[in-house]
């Protein structure tokens, strides 16, 4: 395993997704932030055979809910960078990453 490492603004893209999927079903969106710890774990074990998209970034699709994690390599573990919902459009994904940098 492999440390991971979170840009700053994870925490906004996780609130954001949790208070939308707690809108629709109470506890969804805990189901939700367990996900994406066990993707987290995924990427932290494996992140290292995943193809980079948009540049130096791998992904990530969650297993239930349709969102990406984003990734890159960060010494020797992993940075995330980005968690979006899988249906934005890839130009909006690609400036997000850029202006995280």
């Amino acid at each position: 395993m492999r440390p991971v490492h979170f840009h700053p603004r994870i925490e906004t893209d996780l609130d954001d997704a949790t208070a939308y999927y707690d809108a629709r079903q109470r506890g969804l969106g805990d189901r939700f932030l367990s996900e994406f710890r066990a993707t987290v774990g995924i990427v932290s074990e494996i992140g290292h055979i995943f193809r980079q998209v948009h540049g130096p970034y791998g992904h990530l699709k969650f297993t239930t809910f349709p969102y990406f994690i984003y990734f890159r390599p960060d010494g020797e573990g992993f940075l995330v960078m980005l968690v979006i919902n899988a249906a934005r459009e890839p130009v909006l994904i690609q400036n997000l990453l850029d202006n995280r940098r």
